[in-house]
């Protein structure tokens, strides 16, 4: 029997559930997805609270299955504790990718990704571990991602950009053929890349101004 534990109860976590429910139904028995101890179990799937991760998995019911798993949501601190956790309970990572995806046969895809409807990997792109690449994204040729990013939807990166870790794209923005993105960088959204970005920074380029309206 093969287990699939989704971590998050909410967002992205939520929306891989729907994708596993729908296309991945005759390779899963089970999935769980992993709440936090103060939420609020779910009437509308199965959970298992943090607290009681370790002893859920050690089981009897489960001692005996095949036990995978994906991360759901953002935070990259939360993220790596979350993959420390189920790699010493020996679960194994997981793709989980929405058919209407297109991907390369070039490209190379690692461990633990979500990649979300309508998203495109252009050819030779490398995609690490453990990445959200979101609805409708756009990744171009000879593009490099780590590990531990999340590519909020549609986001445009283009080719031969390199992305670090733990990186932060908003939605709809745009990097610029050939950049690259140092570790732990926040882009907000609808901001335009033109430039290498040197890691632990926050990127922006809306400039809002508000006028009070004349009547």
């Amino acid at each position: 029997m093969k287990v699939l534990l989704i971590a998050g109860g909410k967002s992205t976590s939520i929306e891989i559930r729907e994708v596993v429910e729908q296309f991945y139904k005759d390779i899963y028995d089970i999935v769980y997805n992993i709440i936090g101890d103060n939420e609020e179990i779910s009437d509308a799937f199965d959970t298992i609270k943090d607290k009681d991760l370790k002893l859920k998995v050690n089981s009897r019911s489960l001692s005996s299955c095949e036990i995978f798993y994906i991360i759901g949501f953002s935070n990259p601190l939360l993220r790596v504790k979350f993959i420390n956790l189920f790699e010493s309970l020996r679960c194994k990572a997981i793709n989980v990718i929405h058919p209407s995806a297109y991907i390369a046969t070039s490209a190379i895809i690692g461990e633990g990704n979500y990649i979300a409807a309508n998203s495109v990997i252009s050819s030779n792109a490398k995609i690490g571990n453990h990445n959200i690449i979101n609805y409708s994204v756009t990744i171009g040729h000879d593009a490099s991602i780590d590990s531990n990013c999340t590519l909020n939807p549609g986001s445009r990166v283009s080719g031969n950009v390199t992305l670090g870790n733990r990186i932060l794209i908003g939605a709809n923005s745009f990097i610029f053929q050939g950049k690259a993105i140092g570790n732990d960088v926040l882009i907000d959204a609808l901001t335009y890349i033109d430039r290498d970005i040197p890691e632990n920074s926050i990127c922006s380029s809306k400039q809002v101004k508000v006028f009070k309206r004349v009547q």
